[in-house]
C-alpha cells in the first residue's frame, strides 16, 4: 500500500479462473470507479489459487499503477476463504464485495459524502441486473424489509428469504464485521452470501438506504455457479444445515428449503439420457432425500404458498422421486439436463 493513512474504503476483490474478457471488464471498471480517489480507496485481489497467471497479468496491467492495490494469491479455498482473507487484509472505514465477472459504475464520488459524513453499519443499495433479457434496476425498498426477509421468525408470515442475500451491492463498517466476529463460512461452497447476511441481520445492525446503482449485476447461466453437478449435492445439504442451525424457528425458511431440496434432487436424477445408469440415479436421488430430511428440522406446510410449492413440498416430504421428475418435467420443461 502507498499511503499510510487509512482509506476511507475498501474494495475486496475474490477470482478464481474467472473468462479473461469478463476479469479485464471488472478490473477497468474498479480502475474508473476509484479515479482521482487513490488515497481514500484500496482494492484488494485475491487469487482463489487461479490456474492461469491471466489474473496476475490483468491485475499489473490494469490495476497496480492506477489504485491503491493488493494482489494476494493463496491456494484454492473456496469464496469464503477467499472473502475472510480480503476482510484480513482491508484497512478501510467500510468495504464492498466485487465479483470478479461484475463491474462497478458511476465514480467513487457518488457515495463518498455518504460515507464521510453519515453512519451505518451496513448501506443497502440499488444495482443494476443484467441478463439475457436486458437489463434493469433493482431497488432494495424499506428498512423494514431487511429484517422481514432475512429473519422471518421476527414477522411471521412474510417472504422467506431476501432477495438481497448477496454481499454485493452493499457497502459494509469494517469495524462492525471486526467487533461482531462476523465471518465468511468457509466451509460452505454455495450461498455463502446468504449465512453471511443473516449473521449480520441477528446483530441487530444499523441499515440505511444509499440510493446510488454503482453496482452491476451480470448473470450469466453458464457460470460454475449455475451449472449442476452431482458433486454439488454435500455442498447443498451443508447450507441447509448452516442455514437451518442459525435460525431458531426454521420453518420460516420453507421455501429455501424446498428450492435447494429440488436443486439437489435434479443433480443427482434428472440424468436419464442413457438409460444404462437408471437405477443408479434413482439410488442415489432416495440417498439424497434421506439426507435432507435427516439433516434438517420438520418443515411445516405453509398455505400461502404457490401451487406449485405445495406440489413440491409433498413430494419432497413423502420421498416420491418419480414424481419429482415429473414435477421437473412439467413446471419446468426447458431446464437442461447435466
Amino acid at each position: 500500500m502507498e499511503s499510510n493513512s487509512k482509506p476511507l474504503l475498501s474494495i475486496v476483490l475474490i477470482s478464481f479462473n474467472t473468462d479473461h474478457d469478463k476479469l479485464v471488464g471488472c478490473f477497468e471498471s474498479i480502475a474508473s470507479y476509484v479515479s482521482g480517489y487513490k488515497e481514500e480507496t484500496e482494492v484488494i485481489v485475491i487469487d482463489d489459487g487461479s490456474t492461469d497467471h491471466f489474473i496476475r497479468k490483468a491485475f499489473e496491467d490494469i490495476l497496480s499503477k492506477k489504485t491503491n492495490v493488493e494482489y494476494v494469491l493463496e491456494e484454492n479455498g473456496g469464496a469464503g476463504k477467499a472473502r475472510n482473507n480480503g476482510l484480513s487484509h482491508a484497512s478501510g472505514k467500510y468495504i464492498i464485495f466485487v465479483d470478479s465477472d461484475d463491474q462497478l459504475e458511476g465514480s467513487f464520488s457518488q457515495i463518498r459524502e455518504k460515507l464521510t459524513n453519515d453512519e451505518a453499519d451496513l448501506f443497502m443499495c440499488p444495482f443494476e441486473n443484467v441478463n439475457n433479457a436486458g437489463k434493469a434496476i433493482i431497488a432494495p425498498g424499506n428498512i423494514e424489509s431487511l429484517y422481514e426477509t432475512l429473519l422471518p421468525s421476527k414477522r411471521p408470515g412474510k417472504k422467506d428469504i431476501y432477495p438481497y442475500g448477496t454481499v454485493w451491492a452493499k457497502v459494509f463498517k469494517r469495524k462492525f464485521l471486526v467487533t461482531a466476529e462476523i465471518q465468511f463460512d468457509e466451509g460452505a461452497r454455495i450461498s455463502q452470501d446468504i449465512l453471511f447476511m443473516i449473521d449480520i441481520a441477528k446483530k441487530l445492525p444499523i441499515f440505511k438506504i444509499l440510493n446510488v446503482s454503482f453496482y452491476k449485476h451480470i448473470l450469466d447461466t453458464n457460470s460454475n455457479t449455475h451449472k449442476k453437478s452431482p458433486k454439488k449435492v454435500d455442498y447443498i445439504i451443508y447450507f441447509l444445515n448452516k442455514l437451518f442451525i442459525r435460525n431458531k424457528e426454521p420453518y420460516s425458511y420453507g421455501s429455501t428449503w424446498l428450492a435447494y431440496s429440488l436443486l439437489a434432487l435434479e443433480m443427482y436424477a434428472f440424468n436419464f439420457n442413457s438409460r444404462e445408469n437408471y437405477l443408479k440415479r434413482i439410488r442415489e436421488g432416495y440417498m439424497t432425500l434421506k439426507k435432507i430430511k435427516r439433516g434438517t428440522p420438520k418443515i411445516k406446510f405453509n398455505n400461502r404458498w404457490s401451487f406449485k410449492k405445495k406440489i413440491l413440498f409433498v413430494i419432497v416430504k413423502c420421498g416420491m422421486l418419480n414424481f419429482v421428475a415429473l414435477y421437473v418435467r412439467l413446471f419446468k420443461p426447458n431446464e437442461k439436463r447435466i
